[in-house]
């Protein structure tokens, strides 16, 4: 494998963990929701036997609440994943937390789940 494949599989790799992640956290959020913006969640998630992927390493995870509440700026990077929908999840709110300078929002809907990703720089 040359070391474009192996940075790319990696790459990949880490975005289906990621993805993984964000799945498993959107069937907490309506418990989490009762959260303060600005409140850490890595203690939920272990509470609740979450694995973090490794690529988000011992950064705090803040909840920053809903779409509403949270600042709705779009500048910067963006990357959005879908997949199909989550029938146990319906819920007309988005739901955002931050890594480091990453913000994730997830939405979950009868027909699809949707995660957006995004760095300001």
């Amino acid at each position: 494998m040359n070391p474009t494949e192996k940075n790319l599989d990696q790459c990949l790799k880490d975005v289906s963990e990621l993805e993984k992640f964000c799945m498993a956290l959107v069937d907490e959020l309506p418990a989490l929701n009762k959260l303060k913006p600005g409140e850490n969640l890595r203690q939920h998630l272990e509470y609740r036997k979450i694995e973090v992927p490794d690529i988000l390493g011992d950064d705090p995870i803040e909840w920053l609440g809903t779409l509403g509440d949270a600042d709705n700026e779009t500048e910067g990077d963006v990357i959005t994943l879908v997949r199909p929908g989550n029938p146990r999840v319906l819920q007309a709110r988005i739901w955002c937390v931050k890594v480091g300078r990453w913000r994730i929002c997830l939405e979950c809907g009868w027909f699809w789940c949707r995660i957006v990703i995004q760095r300001r720089f």
